[in-house]
């Protein structure tokens, strides 16, 4: 099943992790600037992600569509990388 993990034969879904891994706490990163690539991969495959899913397709939010010149110059600052042309 998508969306789900196993423990043992139990499925869990993957936002429960929490019942299994009490310690645990995976929180989103949101001073990363990279996240124009994901923002950008969303929205481009969109579609297809709902496919895959079993989902509802997103709308197209437009401030999420970037310039793939953008997103390299983007991830070149945050990973602080040489040319990824």
């Amino acid at each position: 099943m998508i969306g789900y993990f196993y423990v043992k034969d139990d499925a869990v879904r993957y936002r429960d992790y929490r019942t299994i891994y009490k310690d645990w706490s995976i929180t989103p990163n949101v001073t990363s600037k990279s996240t124009k690539y994901w923002k950008w991969f969303a929205m481009d495959y969109r579609k297809e992600l709902a496919l895959e899913y079993d989902a509802k397709s997103a709308s197209k939010i437009s401030s999420w569509l970037y310039k793939w010149e953008e997103i390299l110059e983007d991830l070149q600052e945050v990973y602080n990388v040489g040319n990824l042309d």
